[in-house]
């Protein structure tokens, strides 16, 4: 069960962090006003919108490739820390010419 909450706490952090850099979340007063309308909070009318690439990641592949953080912990027996995936970069490596394993001519690999 441990496993399952560690997974989900995982692709959480990573739309957070994908929202917060990359989607801007405006409200016009229209939103607003449909808010108000349909008894909604307003803050679920200003939800971020994900892309449906996002949305439709294999993220149980994703994880499985990554280290399982307990079992480094349990080796290590110090605090450890797991950067959070970058959903941005994993995007940006499924489009062409990225996808064929090259580079865009005049850029630099990140």
């Amino acid at each position: 069960a441990f496993g399952r909450y560690l997974e989900s706490h995982r692709v959480a952090m990573a739309l957070k962090l994908y929202a917060q850099d990359e989607l801007v979340a405006t409200t016009t007063k229209s939103q607003q006003a449909s808010a108000a309308l349909f008894d909604t909070h307003p803050l679920a009318i200003n939800t971020a919108r994900f892309p449906l690439a996002v949305l439709n990641m294999s993220f149980h592949y994703i994880l499985s490739k990554l280290n399982s953080p307990d079992k480094k912990a349990a080796a290590d027996e110090e605090d450890t820390f797991e950067p959070t995936l970058q959903l941005a970069y994993i995007l940006k490596a499924m489009e062409p010419p990225r996808c064929f394993g090259k580079e865009p001519a005049g850029t630099k690999q990140e």
